[in-house]
C-alpha cells in the first residue's frame, strides 16, 4: 500500500506536493494512524500501526472485531463526516486477542488530488487510562465503604511515588493512641508485626512483585496491640493494579473480640509493658505516651510528667551517651532499635525501642515516633541460655565451647598456657551399672572435689563425661607439672560417696603446654585428650607429660573417627568384590561386596579398623546407603546376572524406611530383588526378636535372600536357625583356618552342615587360605568356598575380568616364614607427603633380609615411594634408622611385610648382629606376633 501511495502521490500537483513529508512524519510517529477511502478502504498503515494490529490491516474494519453493528455503523458515518470537511472525534471498543480495546479515532480528510480526497485516522488506545480510572472508582468507593468500620482497614502505596495511605480504623485495631499522629509510614506497621511473620509476608509481596501473572495474595501475620500488650490475628490481602504502580493492602482483624471482652481490655490496656511515643524536636517535648510506658516505668496509678529530664534520670548511667548519640542518627532520618536500662523502683529493666524519623512538607526530619518494649523477661532468659550454652549444666564448670573461646583469648594474647587433663575413669561404669542419675551424680561430686584443687586465675572446664582440664595461663616445668599432678592422682586414694554408694576410683592426668604440644585450640585440647588416655593405659594412677611420640595408634585412630564423615562426603569409600567359586570347579557363582577406604593421609584403612569406627559414630545409615547404591549402580553395568551379597548392620533395620532404600536402588537400576543378599553378622543380633523376625519377613517377601555372616561364633546360633528364616549361612573363617588339623572345628563344621541340610540352606565357608583345609572341605560337603585361595577381594574392573574367565584356580598365600628371626623394634613417622609432622611411634617387627635391607611386619599399611618417610629404632642402638619402602606383601590375619632399605653403617650392622645373636627360640618368643602387634 505504501506503494500505491507513492505512486499516487507523484500524481499531486505541485500545491500538495508537501504528501511526502507527511508521509515521513507518521512513518516516525508514535501515534496509530491509517489512511483510508470514504469507503474504509486503507490504503496505508504507519509502522505503529502495523505493530499493534498487523499487516493485514484491511481486517481492522472487518466486522467479526467490532462489538456490534452499532458500533460499526459509527465508524463509517463519522468517516462520511471526516470525507464532507468535518474533523471527528469518537471512541469505540474493538476486539483484539480476545480483548476489549477502548479506542479514541480522529479522522479528518486530506486532499489527496483534484479528484480525490481521503481521511486519515489516528488511533489512541484509552484502555489502561480508563482503567485506572476504574480502579480508582473502585478504591475511592472502598475507601468510604471501610471508613468508620471496625476490624478492617485499606494501605495504599504507590509505587511510583512512594505515596502511603490509609484507611478504617487502624487506631483500635493497632491500639494506637488517640491523639498520635496521623502520618503513618510503613515502618510503623512493620515496628509492629511479628518478627517471625515480617519476613513471610515480606516474601509473599515479593512473590506478588516479581510474578506477572499474579495481581493478589494473601497471608495471615501477628501485628502487636499497644493497649493489649500482645499480638493479634490479621489477615492481610494484597493486590497489585494492573499497571502494577500501586500496591493495595486490606488488613482484617481476625482475632474476634467479644464486646464485653474489649471493655477488659481496655481495662487492662494501662498495665501493659509496652508503648507508643511521639517526641517533637521543635519543641523539644512528648507529643503523647500510651498508658503501657508508665507500667513499664512502675507507675501503677498517677502519671507523672514524663519531660526530657525526667527520662535522663530513669537511664542507666551506661546507656546515657548512646541515647544522646541516637539523637543525631534519629535527625540523620535514620531508623534504628535500640536497647537500654532504665531504673524502675530500684530495678534495672532492659527496654527495646525501635524508632522511626517523621517529616515535614520538606522531608525534614521534626519528630520521631518509637514504639517501647520492655524485654527484661526476654534478656533473662537469653542470659539463662547464655549460662547453659557455657557452663555444663552437671557440674557447673565450663563447658568445651567456652574452654575454646578462653583458649583462642590466651592465643591471641601470646599468653603462655598449661593445660591439666584429669579423668576419674569410672563414669561408664557407674553409668552402666547404676544408671544415668548416679552417673551424674559421680560427675558433680568428682568435678566438684577437683574444683577445690584449681589453682587462682585457672579454668576448670568440661571436656567430655569423663574428662576434666584445667587450664592455667602460666607455663609450668615438667617439675611444677607432675608436683600439681600428684595432688590430683592422690584423689584416687579418696572415697566418693554418691547415694548409698561409696567408691573408690583410678585417676589419670595428662599435661600438655603452648606452644611445645600445640598452637592452636583444637590441637591443646585434642593432645590432652590424648595424653591423659594415654596416662590411664599404663595402669593405676599415673601422670604423663605430653610428648608427639606418645602413641601413634591412638593419634591415627582419633583422626581417623574425626574424618569418618568428610570420607562419605568425598567418596574416598569404595567397593571391592570377593568371589564366591565352586570348591571343585573354582566357577564364580557370586561375590561379597566389601568395603574400603582410601585416607588422604594414611592412605588404605583395614575394615578390621574402620568398620568399628563407623558403628561406634553411629554413620552405619549413610555407609549402608552408600554401599547399596554403589553395588546396584555395578550391578547394572554386567552383562551376566550375578548375586552380590553386602554386609548389613543390625541397626540399620531400625529405621522405617530400610526396605524403600533398597527398593529404590533397585528400581532405578531395573534390577530384580535376587540380585541381591543381605548378609547379618549372626553374633550382632539383638535381643528385639519380634522387630528382627518381622524385619526377616518382609525381606523375604520382598524377594531378598538371607544370609547369616560369623556363623558359629555366637552362642545363640542354633536358636537363630530356628527363629529366622535364612536361606544361607556363612561359617567363620576361624573354623576354616587348619579344619584339616583341628579336630575341634572339624566337629563343628560338620554340626554346622548337617544343620544347614535339615533346615534347607546353602553354606558358604569363608577365609579358606590353604590346599589342606580345601581338600577336607571338599570330601565333607562344602560346595560353595570364599578366601584367598582362590582371590582376594578385587576392583570392580578386576571382578569383571575375572568374570571373562569364569573359573578361578586356587593360589596359597604367603606366609609368615618362622625361620625368619624377627626383633622387636619401633618405628617413628616423620613427614608425610614431604611435609614435616611428628606422628609418634608404633611397635614393628624386624628382620634382616641382607645388608642394607630389611623386612618390616606390622598391621598398619603403609604407602610405599616417598609418601611416608620414617624411621628404625632398634632397642640396643641409639641412633634411629632411616629408612624408605621398595615393597608390601599382604600375609594373613591382617599382617603386612614391607621390604626396607636403608643407607649401611657399621654401627647399624653390629647392633643388628647382636640383636640377632639370640637363639631361634628366644627371637620367637621375644618376637611374637601378638605381644608386639
Amino acid at each position: 500500500m505504501k506503494n500505491f501511495l507513492n505512486f499516487r502521490c507523484n500524481q499531486i500537483p505541485g500545491e500538495h506536493r508537501d504528501w511526502t513529508h507527511l508521509i515521513q512524519y507518521m512513518e516516525q510517529s508514535p501515534e496509530l494512524i491509517y489512511i483510508a477511502t470514504p469507503k474504509l478502504d486503507v490504503c496505508y498503515i504507519n509502522p505503529e500501526f502495523e505493530s499493534m494490529y498487523g499487516s493485514g490491516s484491511d481486517h481492522f474494519f472487518d466486522l467479526n472485531h467490532w462489538p456490534d453493528e452499532d458500533v460499526i455503523r459509527k465508524v463509517m458515518t463519522s468517516h462520511q463526516q471526516a470525507y464532507e470537511g468535518e474533523s471527528v472525534t469518537y471512541e469505540v471498543s474493538r476486539i483484539n486477542d480476545d480483548r476489549i480495546h477502548h479506542l479514541s479515532i480522529t479522522n479528518l480528510a486530506v486532499p489527496f488530488n483534484t479528484s480525490e480526497e481521503v481521511v486519515i485516522g489516528v488511533v489512541k488506545d484509552m484502555s489502561s487510562t480508563i482503567q485506572l480510572q476504574d480502579e480508582r472508582l473502585r478504591f475511592d468507593s472502598h475507601r468510604r465503604v471501610v471508613s468508620g468500620i471496625e476490624g478492617l482497614a485499606l494501605f495504599e502505596f504507590n509505587l511510583s511515588d512512594n505515596q502511603f495511605s490509609t484507611f478504617g480504623s487502624l487506631d483500635s485495631m493497632f491500639g494506637l493512641a488517640d491523639d498520635c499522629s496521623n502520618d503513618y509510614s510503613p515502618l510503623l506497621f512493620k515496628q509492629l508485626l511479628h518478627p517471625d511473620d515480617l519476613n513471610t509476608y515480606l516474601e509473599e509481596l515479593g512473590k506478588l512483585m516479581i510474578d506477572p501473572e499474579t495481581y493478589t495474595r494473601e497471608s495471615m501475620v501477628r501485628i502487636f496491640h499497644l493497649k493489649e500488650g500482645q499480638y493479634r490475628s490479621f489477615l492481610v490481602r494484597s493486590h497489585l493494579s494492573s499497571n502494577r504502580k500501586i500496591l493495595t493492602c486490606a488488613v482484617i482483624d481476625r482475632t474476634g473480640r467479644h464486646p464485653d471482652e474489649q471493655a477488659k481490655i481496655e481495662q487492662l490496656s494501662h498495665f501493659v509493658e509496652a508503648a507508643l511515643m511521639e517526641y517533637d524536636f521543635l519543641t523539644e517535648s512528648f507529643r503523647y505516651i500510651t498508658p503501657g510506658l508508665f507500667k513499664m516505668m512502675g507507675y501503677d496509678s498517677g502519671q507523672p510528667e514524663l519531660d526530657v529530664q525526667f527520662w535522663k534520670e530513669l537511664l542507666h548511667p551506661d546507656d546515657v551517651d548512646m541515647i544522646i548519640a541516637s539523637r543525631e542518627e534519629t535527625l540523620a532520618g535514620m531508623a534504628a532499635t535500640y536497647v537500654y536500662r532504665v531504673y524502675v523502683q530500684g530495678e534495672i529493666k532492659w527496654v527495646e525501642e525501635r524508632r522511626e524519623p517523621l517529616f515535614d512538607k520538606h522531608r525534614q526530619v521534626v519528630a520521631y515516633r518509637a514504639l517501647l518494649k520492655n524485654i527484661t523477661r526476654l534478656h533473662d532468659q537469653e542470659e539463662q541460655i547464655t549460662e547453659l550454652r557455657t557452663y555444663d549444666p552437671v557440674t557447673g564448670a565450663s563447658n568445651r565451647e567456652t574452654l575454646t573461646e578462653y583458649l583462642n583469648e590466651l592465643l591471641t594474647n601470646k599468653r603462655p598456657i598449661t593445660m591439666i587433663g584429669v579423668s576419674f575413669n569410672h563414669h561408664t561404669e557407674v553409668k552402666q551399672t547404676l544408671g544415668f542419675e548416679m552417673a551424674d551424680e559421680w560427675r558433680a561430686v568428682t568435678t566438684a572435689t577437683l574444683q577445690k584443687l584449681v589453682p587462682e586465675q585457672a579454668m576448670l572446664a568440661q571436656i567430655s563425661e569423663d574428662m576434666n582440664c584445667i587450664v592455667i595461663p602460666q607455663s609450668w616445668t615438667d617439675e611444677e607439672a607432675r608436683r600439681f599432678g600428684k595432688r590430683v592422682t592422690n584423689l584416687s586414694e579418696h572415697l566418693f560417696s554418691i547415694g548409698n554408694y561409696e567408691i573408690f576410683t583410678t585417676v589419670s592426668v595428662g599435661v600438655c603446654r603452648y606452644p611445645h604440644d600445640g598452637e592452636t585450640a583444637n590441637d591443646l585440647i585434642k593432645h590432652t585428650v590424648h595424653v591423659t588416655n594415654h596416662a590411664f593405659q599404663q595402669g593405676g594412677p599415673h601422670i604423663e607429660l605430653y610428648s608427639s611420640k606418645v602413641d601413634l595408634p591412638s593419634i591415627r585412630r582419633y583422626e581417623l573417627t574425626n574424618d569418618l564423615r568428610s570420607a562419605i562426603k568425598n567418596r574416598e569409600f569404595y567397593v571391592v568384590y570377593q568371589p564366591k567359586v565352586d570348591a571343585w570347579t573354582g566357577e564364580i557363582l557370586g561375590a561379597e561386596a566389601l568395603m574400603r577406604w582410601t585416607h588422604p593421609t594414611w592412605g588404605a584403612i583395614s575394615p578390621a579398623e574402620f568398620i568399628p569406627l563407623i558403628e561406634r559414630s553411629n554413620l552405619y545409615v549413610e555407609v549402608t546407603d552408600f554401599l547399596i547404591e554403589e553395588v546396584c549402580t555395578f550391578l547394572s553395568t554386567l552383562s551376566m546376572k550375578l548375586p552380590v551379597s553386602i554386609n548389613v548392620p543390625v541397626q540399620y533395620f531400625y529405621r522405617d524406611d530400610y526396605l524403600c532404600v533398597i527398593h529404590n536402588s533397585l528400581k532405578k537400576w531395573q534390577l530384580t530383588a535376587d540380585c541381591l543378599e543381605i548378609e547379618i553378622p549372626e553374633s550382632t543380633l539383638l535381643d528385639n526378636r519380634s522387630r528382627m523376625k518381622s524385619v526377616f519377613n518382609a525381606l523375604n517377601a520382598y524377594g531378598l535372600s538371607i544370609s547369616f555372616d560369623d556363623f558359629g561364633k555366637g552362642y545363640s546360633s542354633l536358636a537363630y536357625v530356628q527363629d529366622y528364616n535364612v536361606q544361607t549361612i556363612k561359617i567363620d573363617r576361624v573354623f576354616a583356618h587348619g579344619i584339616h588339623q583341628n579336630v575341634k572345628s572339624q566337629a563343628i563344621v560338620r554340626s554346622l552342615m548337617f544343620i544347614a541340610k535339615e533346615f534347607g540352606m546353602k553354606v558358604v565357608v569363608e577365609g579358606v587360605e590353604h590346599f589342606d583345609d580345601l581338600a577336607w572341605l571338599r570330601d565333607h560337603g562344602v560346595s560353595i568356598i570364599q578366601g584367598f585361595l582362590f582371590s582376594r577381594p578385587v576392583s570392580d574392573q578386576a571382578f569383571i575380568a575375572l568374570l571373562q574367565q569364569k573359573y578361578l584356580l586356587p593360589t596359597e598365600v604367603l606366609p609368615l616364614k618362622e625361620r625368619d628371626a624377627l626383633i622387636p623394634a619401633r618405628m617413628t613417622f616423620s613427614k608425610i607427603k614431604s611435609l614435616a609432622v611428628n606422628l609418634g611411634e608404633a611397635p614393628v617387627l624386624v628382620s634382616q633380609r641382607s645388608s642394607g635391607l630389611l623386612a618390616l611386619y606390622t598391621k598398619l599399611y603403609l604407602p610405599p615411594d616417598d609418601f611416608l618417610q620414617f624411621s628404625i629404632q632398634l632397642s640396643n642402638h641409639d641412633a634411629a634408622v632411616l629408612v624408605t619402602i621398595t615393597n608390601r606383601t599382604e600375609l594373613l590375619n591382617g599382617l603386612y611385610c614391607y621390604d626396607v632399605v636403608y643407607k649401611h653403617d657399621d654401627t647399624i650392622e653390629t647392633a643388628l648382629q647382636e640383636a640377632l645373636r639370640l637363639t631361634p627360640k628366644q627371637i620367637w618368643d621375644t618376637g611374637r606376633i601378638q605381644q608386639f602387634l
